[in-house]
């Protein structure tokens, strides 16, 4: 199967596309992206789509700049439409942040920008199957589970990968054939990102054993996602009946009790979700929240982040902590001080001097 033949193949089945209806394709002006947007203009002139290019100079490295008129320059030769920002990472990193989940984070954000500027359906990533691998060891590192072992989705919101099942040598062999000159971004090269040190040292040294590793992992990657997909469904009922309000949710205790242990992480990372929350309970949370509930007694867990699970009769309530109230102002209070009246100002038999 070509390139093209690929893309036309998702778009039919995954991320539905009419003509007249536009993509926007993440373009950083490498390999891979460049594969993506030279497989979008075949595809788009025989299906009528229209197709725009983004690129954002993240401002990471002295080249980043010269990278981005290059890729305008490609664009301009592939008859693409080009838009192009530059967002300082290193400005606009949050404290806590890494340095690939800050630009991560501007990065999507602009594009979905992008995406509602130009009106496009779609915004479409370079991701292949290499990349799912690489995702998949990393994930296995910080020791993730189901939901983490599933890796990179093909469609996710507004976001669509088109090429995911497709080897990363595909897309290079395309590329060259069809003479498209590519970039190269150094920062994909700093081994002290957790990614790149998987890519260029982890990976390589598994493919060495077993050159099907990286679709091994794909599968792997394929086999929890549909098991995410099975958990959900049986949790459905649960969720359904969940009654969320601002700042929480209710659920009843006995339905979360009747589910197999298996399950009840799931369950309340899945609550967690559906009330608000940014992150599912950890480990020692959710296991002090279940020695209080197997107790039978009142609950009171704080789960972190400021959520909280409360028993309340039959219901289980999540709800967001209130904020701790401001210190209040100390209390008027007086001083006492000696400031002894000018003798001529005293009145005769007054007491001497006094203070209150």
């Amino acid at each position: 199967m070509t390139l093209e033949t690929t893309l036309e193949s998702f778009f039919a089945a995954k991320a539905p596309l009419a003509a007249g209806e536009g993509v926007l394709v993440a373009f950083s002006g490498g390999m891979d992206s460049s594969a993506v947007l030279w497989g979008m203009v075949g595809v788009a002139g025989r299906r009528g789509w229209r197709v725009h290019a983004a690129h954002l100079d993240h401002g990471m490295d002295a080249g980043s700049a010269v990278r981005a008129a290059a890729a305008a320059r490609t664009a301009e030769e592939l008859g693409v439409p080009f838009l192009q920002e530059r967002r300082e990472v290193k400005r606009l990193r949050r404290a806590g942040e890494s340095w690939e989940e800050a630009a991560r984070r501007v990065r999507y954000a602009f594009l979905e920008e992008m995406r509602a500027a130009v009106g496009a359906r779609w915004v479409a990533t370079a991701h292949h199957r290499d990349d799912q691998a690489e995702t998949v060891l990393v994930r296995i590192r910080q020791g993730s589970g189901v939901t983490g072992l599933g890796g990179i989705r093909p469609v996710q919101g507004r976001l669509v990968r088109p090429l995911l099942g497709v080897p990363r040598a595909l897309l290079v062999e395309a590329v060259r054939a069809a003479g498209v000159e590519a970039l190269d971004d150094p920062t994909n090269r700093d081994l002290a990102a957790a990614r790149n040190l998987v890519r260029h040292r982890l990976l390589p040294a598994l493919a060495a054993a077993d050159p099907e590793v990286a679709a091994r992992l794909a599968r792997l990657a394929s086999a929890a996602q549909r098991a995410e997909g099975a958990i959900a469904r049986r949790l459905a009922p649960l969720l359904d009946g969940a009654a969320v309000a601002p700042g929480g949710l209710a659920v009843r205790a006995e339905e979360l009790f009747a589910l197999p242990d298996a399950l009840l992480p799931f369950a309340l990372a899945a609550l967690h979700r559906r009330a608000g929350a940014p992150h599912p309970p950890g480990g020692a949370a959710r296991r002090e929240l279940l020695r209080q509930l197997a107790r039978g007694a009142g609950v009171g867990c704080d789960c972190g982040r400021g959520w909280r699970w409360e028993r309340r009769r039959e219901l289980l309530v999540l709800r967001r902590a209130a904020p701790a109230a401001p210190p209040r102002p100390p209390s008027a209070f007086a001083y006492t001080l000696d400031a002894p009246a000018h003798p001529a100002r005293r009145p005769p038999g007054s007491p001497g001097p006094t203070s209150r």
